[in-house]
């Protein structure tokens, strides 16, 4: 997005430092799936999303999924990852409690 300050943009995990980075095995895709993969990176390029990395820290796999109007939509499976993030200390809130403070 040209024009917006990097530091607005950045984002970083809150990465156990004692978890081990892990590279996922890669996954084959279908003929029809690696074409809609393809695709969609192609377009995601194109407008300057995405771009191409040199280092294997924490790949993962893409996982496509067929939307209800019968197209694929690109998902990443982010379980490693997520299970070297820790969990928040505090829990979402009650939804009783919400309703309670609401009126």
């Amino acid at each position: 997005m040209l024009g917006i300050d990097p530091d607005i943009l950045c984002h970083l995990l809150n990465v156990d430092l004692k978890a081990r980075e892990k590279v996922q095995r890669h996954q084959r895709l279908g003929e029809e799936k690696e074409w809609a993969t393809g695709e969609e990176i192609s377009k995601l390029i194109m407008s300057n999303h995405i771009r191409e990395i040199h280092y294997p820290e924490w790949l993962t796999n893409v996982v496509m999924v067929k939307n209800s109007n019968r197209k694929w939509r690109m998902q990443e499976d982010f379980i490693d990852l997520n299970n070297a993030c820790p969990k928040d200390s505090y829990p979402l809130p009650n939804i009783n409690a919400l309703v309670h403070n609401t009126s």
